[in-house]
């Protein structure tokens, strides 16, 4: 292995073996590329406002002066005179004049010495700037600063042009000071940058021990319930067992022990057994999956009529609106278990009323739904529901027995099989339960 390919695979090994390096960089490349880019559009627009409140600022002088010198367009002393008072109050303005029509004839400027000349620099802009229109402005650049020439017509009542007044104002100020933030917010970044690296060098290690804590936390206290939710489960059946073996060790009551009631709590305990095992092979991708082409509307007609008993018991009503043979791609133990899970489940938590199972294709899927009118779902407690070991705590479910697997355990099942399982509830009114599975290819 060359020297730069063992530099890339320590890298790899660093990355990997520090997670975390991933997020710390993430931020240090995201945080300035964004506070970089949000600069850069508030200086833009800042500049633009600069920029159009100069342009206005501008075009409000000429709308003052150019009504002053219409009256006195014969006095070129009197418009001197006026041109010194804006020169000190707008020291931007470098150049002031006025000019005579139709020669150009410069009659009143901040600069004496122009006096009397014609002004041939800016021919082509007096003649746009005819009696109709406002201010009009330019841009020009003379020894890298920026300039904003602008020209009005002097216009009598009459609507006749008399000459027309010109300025130059001088866009370096503005310039400056946008080059100085630009500045500042490139020093400002590079500290936020330096501040960055800091304290998340430092703060590395916390992230990493605050997630280590918080997953040991976790499955500690999954452990937890896992064990009291075991224990509690597990005794049910075993006490049953023990009560049930000691009347048919007596002769007296042997009558009261039947092979159904022995039978019923084995399947209890083995109901139990088979969802820890479940959750093992799920976990550790063990669980084994034959997935073919399946009609599934004898399957869950099977399914319903096993669990009918289970209902009567409670006086339910379990019905099964059965269609035609359907063809998905299942695992038929799979598919039924889920079934199964989900329907006995609705049997569980359904108080009085009805269970209804139907079936039917839409599009390039088969839609199971499953529907009960028991004690129903509350928002909140939907968005944990299909987790490991969770179970609606309620005055309803206190009584119910589980171990909160069941769902979760379906739920791997479903999405392992490329299917997808949803719920529809309503506190105190019902649930419905959606699974849905692909279709077999029709031929």
């Amino acid at each position: 292995m060359s020297g730069f390919s063992r530099f890339v695979a320590r890298g790899a090994a660093f990355v990997r073996d520090n997670p975390q390096i991933i997020y710390t960089l993430f931020l240090v490349i995201t945080l300035p590329l964004a506070f970089l880019w949000t600069a850069e559009k508030f200086l833009e627009v800042s500049t633009r406002n600069q920029e159009r409140l100069e342009e206005d600022r501008i075009g409000t002088m000429h709308d003052i002066f150019v009504g002053f010198a219409r009256d006195h367009i014969e006095d070129p002393l009197l418009l001197a005179s006026r041109i010194k008072e804006f020169v000190t109050q707008n020291e931007s303005f470098t150049e002031i004049r006025v000019t005579r029509y139709p020669e150009h004839t410069i009659i009143a400027s901040r600069d004496p010495q122009e006096l009397g000349s014609i002004d041939e620099r800016y021919a082509d802009y007096y003649k746009l700037a005819g009696p109709e229109t406002e201010t009009l402005v330019f841009e020009e650049i003379q020894n890298s600063i920026r300039y904003r020439p602008a020209f009005r017509a002097i216009v009598d009542e009459s609507g006749h042009v008399l000459g027309h007044l010109m300025t130059n104002t001088s866009m370096e100020h503005i310039d400056t000071l946008s080059k100085q933030n630009i500045r500042r917010a490139y020093l400002l970044l590079v500290a936020i940058i330096i501040a960055l690296i800091l304290l998340l060098a430092r703060h590395a290690r916390i992230i990493d021990y605050t997630v280590l804590y918080q997953k040991l936390k976790e499955l500690d206290h999954m452990k937890d319930d896992f064990i009291s939710i075991a224990s509690h489960e597990l005794r049910t059946p075993v006490t049953a067992l023990r009560w049930q073996i000691d009347l048919f060790a007596d002769p007296e009551n042997k009558g009261v022990v039947t092979k159904e009631t022995l039978q019923a709590s084995i399947d209890q305990l083995n109901r139990l057994i088979e969802d820890i095992l479940d959750v093992s092979r799920i976990e550790q991708g063990r669980a084994k999956f034959e997935i073919h082409e399946r009609e599934i509307t004898s399957l869950i007609e099977q399914t319903v009529t096993s669990l009918r008993p289970s209902a009567q018991q409670k006086n339910l009503t379990l019905t099964y609106d059965k269609q035609e043979k359907i063809r998905a791609l299942v695992d038929p133990d799979r598919f039924r278990q889920v079934i199964t899970n989900i329907v006995g489940n609705s049997i569980k938590y359904t108080l009085a009323g009805s269970v209804t199972v139907t079936v039917a294709e839409e599009g390039s899927k088969v839609f199971v739904r499953v529907r009960d009118t028991g004690i129903g779902i509350s928002a909140d407690e939907q968005k944990n529901l299909f987790q490991k070991f969770y179970r609606v705590k309620s005055a309803e479910t206190r009584s119910v027995s589980g171990t909160g697997l069941g769902l979760w355990i379906t739920k791997q099942i479903v999405e392992t099989m490329d299917g997808r399982i949803a719920l529809e509830s309503m506190k105190g009114v019902g649930s419905t339960f959606i699974v849905s599975f692909p279709l077999a290819k029709k031929s």
